[in-house]
């Protein structure tokens, strides 16, 4: 018998703990970007404490302006303590989430300004396969998953496995896919729980920035991240496509040999291609790596020129 218990958040002092739960467990250990979503403003205890209470505001505050029948919030409690451990958020989308294409994040959070600018720039790459995917005719109902932590002290214990039971039976009751976009700690997780990895995104500057943006990289930077689909029910049946973007990617393509139906004259530096994960590695100083892998995404999205790739 689990020594936890999965029910959907109700109360603010329940996401308040959630929160608590976040600013511990993104210093153990420590993930710089986090902090684009969390920010503490300084290092002293004073500003750290500002920084959780404004966390916790806002969160509530979009909680309250979120549809409850499209935006999931879960919590794990440990039942002898009757602490949270645990907290995930799930939204369901019926259609196609990104009309406009890729979207163009508010981090309204942070002041006005290049730190603001760069924070919306990293999240905007990291939702770029997500939002390419749903666009046009590859657009479908799906679960996908904005939120996820688990305690440090509650790690490897079954909490972040009870969190993805219960997005999963949701899943295949509903009969939808599930998106994710995770880093390496997640990633192993959400294989377990019939997720794959299409694609890794390594996030980027793009070219003519000024040298504030190099010193948010080296402490804001994202990792890698890894989008992750699971099919219909986790399994996908022979005849079926093995991707969300059809069957594009149904064979090993030769970089040489198709370059110039993505963009002629361009040095586009190797793809690698491992089962169905598809990098990008980009050394042209001609053209940024973000217009580079936009435009291969797209490509292999099948979407032609029908969203702004700029």
């Amino acid at each position: 018998m689990s020594d936890y218990t999965v029910r959907r958040l109700k109360t603010r002092e329940q996401l308040d703990a959630v929160v608590d739960v976040i600013f511990k467990a993104q210093y153990s250990p420590y993930m710089p970007s986090s902090s684009i979503f969390f920010p503490v403003a300084g290092y002293s205890l004073e500003e750290r404490t500002a920084g959780v209470a404004a966390s916790k505001e806002r969160l509530w505050k979009e909680h309250l302006a979120a549809n409850p029948a499209t935006n999931h919030w879960i919590i794990v409690e440990e039942k002898e303590s009757l602490k949270i451990v645990g907290g995930c958020l799930w939204r369901w989308h019926d259609g196609n989430p990104f009309p406009d294409g890729i979207p163009k994040p508010s981090v309204y959070w942070w002041p006005e300004g290049e730190a603001r600018e760069f924070c919306e720039e990293m999240i905007r790459q990291s939702m770029t396969p997500r939002s390419l995917w749903m666009h046009g005719r590859n657009a479908a109902c799906y679960l996908g998953l904005y939120m996820m932590v688990v305690h440090p002290d509650h790690r490897s214990r079954g909490v972040g496995g009870l969190m993805m039971e219960w997005a999963n039976t949701r899943i295949d009751e509903m009969g939808i896919e599930g998106f994710i976009e995770a880093n390496e700690l997640g990633r192993h997780l959400y294989e377990k729980w019939g997720y794959r990895v299409v694609m890794k995104l390594d996030l980027f500057i793009p070219s003519h920035k000024s040298d504030l943006w190099n010193k948010l990289a080296h402490e804001l930077k994202m990792p890698p991240w890894y989008a992750m689909w699971r099919p219909l029910n986790g399994i996908v049946e022979e005849g079926e496509r093995t991707r969300p973007w059809q069957t594009f990617l149904s064979h090993e393509i030769s970089l040489e040999d198709t370059a110039d139906n993505f963009l002629p004259d361009v040095d586009y530096g190797k793809h690698i291609w491992n089962d169905d994960c598809l990098e990008h590695q980009s050394h042209n100083p001609r053209i940024s790596r973000y217009q580079t892998i936009q435009h291969i995404i797209a490509k292999v999205l099948d979407i032609g020129d029908t969203v702004d790739l700029a």
